[in-house]
């Protein structure tokens, strides 16, 4: 029978494998995970409240990204017809 101790030695061992094999696209994707993870955490923290003024702040940074993007398009068509 194995212990708790031996079985979490196991998992360990696992673990460091997995993570000598990542390459970067590993890398980052665990990342995300972890992020997702953390983001969950803090939401289910957060008051409703909270939650209104996290969406308007991320709806506002979208608008101006989607607002940037159309400028940089504009700015490189021009460009390019010179």
């Amino acid at each position: 029978m194995i212990t708790a101790e031996q079985e979490e030695a196991i998992v360990e061992g696992i673990a460091n494998a997995n993570l000598n094999a990542f390459n970067i696209n590993g890398m980052l994707e665990a990342a995300r995970f972890y992020a997702i993870h953390l983001a969950k955490t803090s939401v289910a923290n957060m008051s409703p409240e909270e939650k209104e003024k996290v969406l308007k702040e991320i709806e506002e940074a979208q608008k101006k990204a989607e607002e940037s993007q159309a400028e940089e398009e504009e700015a490189s068509d021009s460009e390019s017809d010179s």
